[in-house]
């Protein structure tokens, strides 16, 4: 319940503008992955109950591809449970949620492949990241990866593939590279922190 459909106008994720998140805070706070989010400001954000929300952007970090998205006049939401950083192991189930292709509340499954990768992407080298085999493809981005408790170790940024779609090689932020953000956009007031204009 705690994952989100994210529409945006223009983004550069091969799904025509859709995305996916993941509700960390309920008040209203979004982690999702920024180049879903690096053409707009604002965008339609839809919760596993069917609502929806306008939602801005407040909180970027292009470099390690994350983006905090604050939802306006939210309520009644569940938040996801952060995992504790530096517990993930290789070979450990591994789950995706989001919307491939525009599939919403889509779950995938593998186990963790790898940690510690670096993944050259058309928003720059990306480094420390987490292989999974867990498919995940165009819609997926932004999402979360969990564990088998359920709980987020990173947010789904790209796929290695030849073909265009998954070849069984996905890539995540890990959690570890939550902490930043989350902290300046809490101290900029949260979900109402000001809206971040898109820097594309």
């Amino acid at each position: 319940p705690a994952v989100v459909h994210i529409e945006i106008l223009g983004g550069l994720d091969a799904g025509g503008g859709v995305g996916s998140g993941v509700i960390y805070d309920t008040t209203g706070l979004v982690l999702t992955a920024h180049h879903v989010v690096s053409f707009s400001d604002e965008v339609t954000i839809k919760t596993a109950d069917d609502r929806t929300f306008n939602g801005r952007v407040v909180g970027r970090a292009p470099e390690r591809d994350l983006a905090i998205i604050a939802l306006d006049d939210a309520s009644d939401l569940t938040a996801g449970t952060i995992a504790e950083p530096g517990t993930v192991e290789v070979g450990e189930p591994a789950i995706a949620l989001g919307s491939p292709f525009g599939f919403q509340q889509s779950v995938t499954a593998g186990i963790i492949s790898g940690v510690d990768r670096e993944l050259e992407t058309p928003v720059g080298l990306l480094t420390g990241l987490i292989q999974t085999d867990a498919p995940i493809n165009p819609g997926n981005s932004g999402g979360p990866l969990a564990d088998a408790e359920a709980k987020v170790i990173g947010i789904n940024t790209a796929i290695a593939s030849m073909s265009g779609g998954n070849d069984g090689v996905g890539f995540a932020v890990p959690v570890e590279d939550f902490a930043d953000l989350i902290a300046e956009v809490e101290g900029a007031g949260g979900v109402a922190a000001p809206t971040l204009p898109a820097p594309d």
